[in-house]
């Protein structure tokens, strides 16, 4: 007898998203028929639902529990070493239950200052949270100038456990920073294997298959565009993801708010078929 074991991913949305779009967390996963987010946890620690992760934890969790929401990641966006904001973000999701938290490393270029400052500096800071962080994965995000850079990431995942420092890949952004498709691909595979969470978008551009500047696409909804998701999929499920397919959909403010929730409505079936896979 042969037994074949599917990969299981699920699609999720992030909370920001859905309150914009909806107008609460809730009615947004209730019209996409979800119950997975990622958990924006600003500064203050005040999330989406009013209560302070500081002092409201367990009020929090019975939220959670009340309304059937599941959190698959906490995003926090960090300028660099805000080392207190990284920690303290770590032991809430650790008391949540949450095994990842996004994080940015150096997402703007710095005046006079190389790749190889930036790996240094960046392997540094890491350095010092390294003896921080227990039970939780950092995951940086490909975003921005530096880390959508793949000999950037190669050098800190060199440096780093998986199991301390992992990949949110964005499935847009490598496209966004002027890799050729193909070349987006590439990346994508090598680094599949580090790959805690993700960002799921998609663009398009005339110039597929050339280098180009950074910006140089425009946004789609997730269903549409250049980048083959269920290649991504597939690719992500061959390394063993079993995490979650975050919509983050930059095409959204282009349309007015019947057309976003359309338009997310429709992203969730796209990428509910793709888990399927």
């Amino acid at each position: 007898m042969c037994l074949i074991w599917r990969i299981s991913v699920r699609t999720a949305c992030r909370d920001v998203i859905l309150r914009n779009v909806f107008g609460s967390v809730e009615e947004g996963l209730s019209a996409l028929g979800i119950n997975s987010i990622e958990l924006y946890l600003p500064r203050d620690l005040k999330v989406f639902s009013g209560h302070n992760l500081e002092y409201e934890l367990s009020d929090f969790k019975n939220y959670l529990s009340e309304h059937n929401i599941e959190v698959n990641s906490i995003l926090i966006a960090n300028d660099f070493r805000e080392t207190d904001y990284v920690v303290k973000a770590v032991n809430i999701a650790s008391r949540l239950g949450v095994r990842v938290v996004r994080i940015d490393t150096i997402v703007k270029e710095i005046k006079g200052y190389s790749l190889e400052d930036y790996i240094r500096l960046s392997i540094e800071w890491l350095r010092e949270l390294e003896g921080e962080v227990r039970d939780v994965a950092l995951a940086v995000e490909n975003h921005g100038y530096i880390s959508n850079r793949e000999d950037y990431l190669d050098a800190l995942f060199r440096e780093f456990p998986e199991a301390f420092l992992g990949l949110t890949l964005d499935t847009g952004n490598f496209y966004w920073y002027g890799y050729p498709l193909s070349k987006v691909y590439e990346v994508i595979e090598k680094f599949a294997n580090r790959v805690k969470h993700t960002h799921v978008k998609n663009a398009v551009t005339e110039c597929k298959e050339k280098w180009r500047k950074p910006g140089e696409v425009t946004m789609t909804p997730i269903y549409e565009g250049d980048v083959d998701l269920k290649r991504i999929v597939s690719i992500l499920k061959k390394y063993g993801y079993h995490g979650d397919l975050t919509i983050e959909d930059e095409s959204l403010g282009r349309y007015n708010a019947l057309g976003k929730k359309y338009i997310l409505i429709r992203d969730t079936r796209y990428l509910n078929k793709l888990c399927r896979l």
